[in-house]
């Protein structure tokens, strides 16, 4: 027997054959899922836009880089050609190597920058949760806007479905 969907009513059809009860496989991968929610947590906390925030993704991965490979990238962006200037006084990019002798400059991700990504792929892939307290997160402030409280909400969400997720080692 195979439930049958039909204008939102379950019905019962019989067959001959072996029953499929259902044909759905698990999700492997979900990072989407929660990403809006992941992305508004990071711009208010670290106080990014962003456009800044998917390019330091994209130098997440290019460990040392020059300003060309920063502009190949910034290109799709809107037009701001203060933005390697305004990551560096933001402290998320800092200067590697200086210019030399027929050398390029040679850029890198801080410390700061690193954590935050990092901090922001573990939050994706369901290993921590969004913090909810007030010093940590401004979110979640006496004086948050209207959007902040939506997105409270829907982190409380997430953090719940997190702790739903996770194996319990004791009971």
């Amino acid at each position: 027997m195979v439930p049958v969907v039909k204008r939102k009513k379950v019905y019962v059809k019989k067959r001959k054959r072996k029953v499929l009860i259902c044909d759905r496989t698990e999700v492997k991968f979900n990072y989407m899922k929660y990403y809006r929610v992941v992305r508004y947590w990071a711009m208010r906390t670290y106080d990014i836009t962003m456009p800044e925030l998917e390019i330091l993704f994209f130098l997440y991965d290019e460990k040392l880089f020059t300003i060309s490979k920063f502009e190949q990238y910034n290109n799709i962006f809107s037009w701001d050609k203060r933005r390697i200037y305004k990551l560096q006084n933001k402290k998320l990019v800092h200067v590697w190597r200086p210019a030399g002798h027929q050398e390029a400059r040679l850029y890198e991700l801080t410390y700061k920058a690193k954590r935050m990504i990092f901090s922001i792929y573990k939050k994706l892939n369901g290993e921590e949760p969004i913090p909810t307290s007030e010093r940590r997160n401004p979110i979640f402030r006496k004086n948050s806007s209207y959007t902040d409280k939506v997105y409270a909400m829907a982190i409380k969400d997430f953090n719940e479905e997190i702790k739903e997720s996770k194996p319990r080692l004791y009971t």
